[in-house]
């Protein structure tokens, strides 16, 4: 998607990529610096460039970098989740979406679901500690708890795979 789509008056680059995690390799990505409790995107921008960031999103002062788009915003996450809707197209729309929480069984109780409501012709997915399963697919979850991009990236791919 180009990132003009993505913001008013941004320049024709090709975006592949949403991240918020320098470590991983990216191609034409996005970065988005986000404040954490324990660590700041901002401190990782070099990091993000070097793995294939091609725009940086943040909202303080930071050195001009001439290798990336630099786009300051006064609220990184709320851009952040308003670019991602855009991106993998509004994959939260016209489907519902169940979250299971508490202290204990949260996993087994969602595959209980998924396995009874998918045994009843029910066509749904499943966003877990235990993995990401739809239709055929099943993948292993990299964390215990995804963030808000790999959420949306996820729905994106079941949405577009019924």
């Amino acid at each position: 998607m180009l990132l003009s789509k993505l913001f008013k008056g941004a320049p024709d680059i090709d975006i592949l990529q949403l991240s918020v995690d320098s470590r991983v390799p990216m191609k034409n990505a996005i970065f988005f610096c986000l404040d954490g409790i324990k660590y700041n995107g901002h401190d990782y921008i070099d990091e993000a460039i070097k793995n294939g960031a091609k725009v940086i999103v943040h909202n303080r002062e930071v050195p001009k970098r001439n290798d990336a788009l630099m786009i300051r915003v006064p609220d990184v996450k709320q851009v952040m989740n308003k670019v991602a809707n855009i991106f993998y197209n509004y994959p939260n729309q016209n489907v519902n979406n169940y979250i299971i929480s508490g202290n204990y069984g949260r996993s087994s109780v969602s595959s209980f679901i998924y396995y009874y409501l998918n045994r009843i012709g029910v066509l749904c997915g499943y966003i877990g500690i235990l993995g990401i399963k739809y239709k055929e697919v099943s993948l292993k979850s990299s964390f215990p708890t995804m963030n808000a991009l790999d959420n949306l990236r996820i729905l994106h791919k079941m949405k577009n795979n019924g």
